[in-house]
């Protein structure tokens, strides 16, 4: 079964980019911009997987809403977060207090590694 996969990432040119190379993948993939984005999507319909953005330009109080709220409403589904920025961003006070809110959350920076997770590899 193909797998269905919502992205949260507020840069619209990385967003096309990680849809594009999704759906080369044989995934579907979908993307908004924002958190609230994607409460209203997620209530429409269902996902294997969210792959969030977690750099410095997402506020921490929007992702770490977003992550409560799947894990309290869709158990089931996947949550990724995903940055380019690993090396600057893992050093600030802002991602040390989502990664330590944030339990149980697959930390991705690789796309190989990325599509590994997705598919449960």
């Amino acid at each position: 079964m193909t797998k269905k996969i919502l992205f949260v990432e507020n840069e619209k040119g990385e967003l096309e980019f990680l849809l594009n190379l999704s759906s080369s993948r044989g995934y579907i993939a979908e993307g908004v911009q924002n958190a609230p984005d994607a409460v209203k999507r997620l209530e429409q319909t269902s996902y294997d997987v969210v792959i969030m953005d977690a750099s410095e330009d997402t506020p921490v109080e929007e992702k770490y809403y977003l992550s409560d709220w799947i894990k309290f409403n869709f158990p089931a589904t996947r949550l990724i977060s995903l940055t380019g920025q690993w090396e600057t961003t893992r050093e600030t006070p802002a991602w040390r207090r989502y990664y330590a809110i944030v339990s149980k959350l697959d930390f991705c920076m690789d796309f190989n590694l990325l599509y590994n997770l997705i598919e449960d590899k």
